[in-house]
């Protein structure tokens, strides 16, 4: 910022105040009115027909409740919403910079609209004046960098480097100051999470999301009404509202994938993959490296800084595999959130989550203090959950095959003729490459079922079963 400021009061003989609002004099008002945002809330403000509210002394407050006035029906547009609205495009690599005068602080028009929203209709009434074609601009290249919490990152010669990431306020705020949740919230969790591996593994999850970038998703599967929402309004608050893109019904499996871009963190609900084909639709969106397509616009390669959650109400509509590497399931509760909270309780924890302004950081304090120790970003985690999912997700033979080597009942192995299952239902025996590959990748608690012995016909196949499955033969084995 302060390099910024520099650049600027050299260039265009801009002074700071005391409060830090932007003084200039008559005569450069105009050649810098492009980046300062009373030229954009004048206009706003004679659209609606509030320019009394300027004559007012204590210009700071009034300009501000103005934009809170304006900015009710314009709430969260990005760039596109410009777009949307007739403005001009931004070229890529060469924009107006965004001075908030009221603030002190640096924005990008087309990327920190949640704050600056009102200036939408202004800058549209602003490209269309005779003033603009003569009005001098700083160039910036526009970087989405959501690690750094500075605004200026850098210079390529004259070309300012401007990060567009809009971090929530909580982030630049005083972390080590203690902040406690309060036992509504503690009691919410507790409860959400069947197991304390899957809750402190969430809050290891949630940090990776937030300081880097997680290579697995977050599943969480579980009936309707435990308070899977609930948990997922965390997000919003953690990052942004502006940084969290929900997909739901499937889309995020559709052509276009622009919704990886220029956010933290994806929440994809109703998720449903029934094959391996839709399942690896799903698993290319984890690769640092995308290209992206949105529609009506050609694709371009970026780096991908998202998370990705997925939630889903059925075990049955998630094709998962054992030897998955995407995947991380956690297991949670079967009580749904109206049998352990009123009503009343429920408002009062959705509204503390959504609203209070100390949860940010007593959530990130709590998060620290309950973090998994084992926990490695690219390995999933692997509860009862998933080991359901991976069951599920089994043919009729493999099910079979599964059942029959895990019965504890075989002493040794088996024939296939011997497992629970109607070969007449097949119109073709699978190879001996088939079984084979099953065996290798299908695993129970990190174990291989066994090993598979050819023979002449399939039904023949000797099937040797991992020692750890066996039936017990005596009481010391039990």
């Amino acid at each position: 910022m302060k390099e910024l400021i520099a650049y600027l009061e050299d260039t265009y003989d801009i002074s700071l105040s005391k409060s830090g609002n932007i003084k200039l004099n008559n005569s450069i008002h105009y050649k810098v009115s492009t980046i300062v945002t009373q030229m954009s809330t004048y206009q706003v403000a004679k659209k609606y027909g509030l320019e009394n509210i300027l004559e007012s002394s204590d210009i700071e407050i009034q300009v501000n409740k103005a934009i809170r006035e304006i900015a009710k029906d314009i709430e969260r547009k990005k760039y596109d919403a410009i777009n949307n609205k007739g403005a001009p495009e931004f070229q890529p690599s060469a924009v107006v910079l965004g001075i908030d005068a009221l603030r002190g602080d640096t924005y990008i028009l087309n990327k920190d609209l949640e704050r600056l929203g009102v200036n939408v209709d202004a800058w549209k009434i602003f490209y269309g004046s005779e003033a603009y074609g003569s009005l001098d601009k700083i160039l910036c290249h526009l970087k989405y960098r959501p690690l750094s919490l500075s605004k200026v990152l850098g210079s390529e010669g004259e070309i300012k480097i401007i990060n567009t990431c809009v971090h929530p306020k909580w982030r630049y705020e005083n972390l080590s100051e203690p902040k406690e949740l309060k036992p509504i919230f503690k009691r919410f969790l507790t409860d959400f999470f069947a197991t304390p591996e899957s809750l402190s593994y969430s809050m290891s999850w949630i940090k990776t999301a937030l300081l880097d970038r997680n290579e697995t998703a977050l599943v969480m599967v579980g009936a309707k009404g435990i308070g899977k929402n609930i948990f997922c309004s965390i997000f919003n608050r953690l990052f942004g509202s502006i940084n969290v893109s929900n997909q739901a019904n499937n889309a995020y499996q559709e052509k276009f994938n622009g919704f990886l871009k220029d956010t933290r963190i994806v929440i994809a609900d109703e998720v449903s993959f029934k094959d391996g084909a839709e399942k690896n639709r799903v698993k290319k969106y984890f690769n640092r490296i995308q290209s992206v397509e949105t529609k009506g616009k050609d694709a371009e390669s970026i780096e991908v800084h998202a998370s990705m959650v997925m939630l889903s109400n059925n075990v049955r509509d998630l094709f998962i595999e054992a030897d998955d590497r995407r995947f991380s399931c956690v297991d949670l509760t079967e009580t749904p959130l109206l049998k352990s909270m009123t009503s009343e309780e429920i408002q009062e924890l959705a509204s503390y989550i959504e609203s209070d302004s100390d949860f940010p950081i007593a959530f990130y304090q709590f998060m620290e203090q309950n973090l998994d120790e084992s926990f490695v970003n690219a390995i999933p985690f692997k509860g009862a959950t998933y080991q359901e999912l991976v069951i599920s997700s089994l043919t009729g033979i493999q099910r079979a095959i599964h059942d029959k080597a895990t019965s504890g009942e075989v002493v040794k192995g088996f024939h296939l003729k011997d497992i629970d299952f109607d070969w007449s239902q097949l119109k073709r025996k699978p190879s001996l490459t088939y079984f084979k590959d099953f065996l290798k990748n299908h695993t129970v608690e990190g174990e291989r079922l066994g090993v598979i012995v050819s023979a002449n016909r399939t039904e023949e196949y000797y099937i040797e079963v991992n020692e750890k499955f066996r039936a017990k033969s005596n009481p010391e084995q039990l």
